[in-house]
């Protein structure tokens, strides 16, 4: 019984052996390809990082370019209000001038209807 044993595992063996050799290959060829994938998907990976990193940047660089646009405009104001505050200076020179033409001319009128 133990040769027919031995005999019926050599036939076994003829007869699946190319089957588990041919099982054995197409799992090699799968564990390639999954190697492949996973380096594709790490690249992949790589790419939407600097991706992002790109948009990060640009919305950093249009906030920047807003807060310039900000402070131009603040200083736009302040000039403005430089100038408002000059000019209100010189109309009340004009009002301190006008205010003393008017005392002098009372002034005179008094001094006329005195003598």
């Amino acid at each position: 019984t133990q040769h027919r044993l031995t005999s019926l595992i050599d036939e076994l063996r003829c007869e699946f052996g190319a089957d588990l050799e041919r099982l054995g290959q197409q799992q090699d060829t799968q564990s390639s390809e999954l190697v492949i994938l996973g380096r594709s998907v790490s690249t992949l990976g790589y790419d939407v990082t600097k991706v992002l990193s790109t948009v990060h940047g640009l919305k950093t660089q249009e906030e920047s370019s807003q807060l310039a646009t900000l402070g131009l405009k603040a200083q736009s104001q302040s000039s403005e209000l430089a100038a408002f505050g000059l000019s209100v200076s010189a109309l009340a020179g004009d009002i301190s001038k006008l205010r003393a033409a008017v005392d002098a001319s009372t002034a005179q009128d008094h001094s006329s209807q005195v003598a």
